[in-house]
């Protein structure tokens, strides 16, 4: 199955498995949003949320892009309201 001109939403996609995943999408042509707490680099652990989505552009034919959440930050997605199904995220400051 293609994932050329599919949209992916990873969160935890700054690093790790979340990453991995993402960017073999983004590879094969889908378009990728990421949702991670990295907004600053960790003095150990490489990677941000944007930083990812750089590399994730980089890597493929489809679109990253990336949202700095909070632990509380995912909103649901319903269905009962269309055409809003893109917005996810609620953005807080930290």
């Amino acid at each position: 199955m293609s994932l050329a001109g599919k949209t992916l939403f990873m969160s935890g996609g700054s690093r790790g498995i979340g990453f991995a995943i993402a960017k073999a999408a983004a590879e094969q042509g889908a378009n990728v949003a990421i949702a991670a707490k990295t907004a600053e680099p960790h003095p150990k652990l490489p990677g941000t949320v944007f930083t990812a989505a750089d590399e994730l552009n980089a890597a493929g034919d489809g679109k990253a892009r990336a949202r700095r959440t909070s632990d509380a930050g995912i909103v649901p997605m319903h269905d009962s309201h269309p055409g809003r199904q893109s917005t996810v995220l609620e953005s807080r400051p930290p």
